[in-house]
């Protein structure tokens, strides 16, 4: 069976980011942080050979590797929040495009459970945000409507197999939120960090690809 290289690529960079990260080797985190989005935008791109191209997902990773960018290169956390949440907000567009009819009595069904599971861990970080409320509330708004749009999908089309993509994504997505949250503002732990929060957001954005591959990528 042949070995694709670009997911290995992908594994590899994130195991290098998470033991740099580990290690404190500053210059090395930087470097590796800023790959993954590409990794990922090139494993897309290889993958949608002869297929139609889906830009509002292209435009998404464009964001998200602008808000690495800020991160990487000058700890600017305002910029980079805004950017990723707008890069998350571009994958709540995408998913909620292929949703053609939204009865309102499932937006309500929705609303309310997910306002409480999403609002619990938000309200309890809350009291550490200080100044870092605004560009954390913009990181979150994006993360909260792509997750929402994705309980959307699932109730509209009552299935989980064809979404698994999908739910993983914005699983580990919300897994990454929440540890970050509790290394920044609790508890500082390398090991949380380094070897759960990285490997989170790398698979994360692998299944979205995966999923946009498997919906989208019709042949031309």
């Amino acid at each position: 069976m042949r070995i694709k290289i670009i997911p290995v690529l992908l594994f590899l960079n994130t195991l290098l980011y998470a033991t740099m990260g580990y290690y404190n080797i500053h210059f090395f985190v930087d470097f590796f942080s800023v790959l993954t989005i590409p990794i990922i935008a090139w494993f897309y791109l290889s993958e949608s050979t002869g297929k139609k191209l889906c830009y509002p997902y292209i435009i998404s990773l464009c964001f998200l590797f602008v808000g690495d960018l800020f991160i990487s290169l000058t700890d600017n956390m305002t910029f980079s929040l805004f950017f990723l949440g707008a890069g998350l907000t571009g994958y709540a567009n995408t998913v909620l495009s292929k949703i053609n009819f939204l009865k309102t009595s499932i937006i309500i069904k929705i609303s309310i459970p997910f306002l409480l599971v999403y609002l619990v861990p938000s309200l309890y970080f809350a009291s550490y945000f200080n100044e870092m409320l605004f560009p954390i509330t913009m990181h979150n708004f994006g993360l909260g409507i792509f997750v929402f749009t994705i309980l959307l999908k699932l109730l509209h089309e009552k299935k989980i197999r064809p979404n698994m993509y999908l739910v993983l994504s914005g699983t580990f997505m919300f897994l990454v939120a929440i540890f970050d949250a509790y290394v920044l503002f609790i508890s500082h732990n390398d090991f949380i960090h380094s070897y759960i929060s990285i490997p989170s957001f790398s698979i994360a954005h692998y299944c979205m690809s995966k999923f946009i591959l498997k919906v989208y990528a019709k042949p031309k």
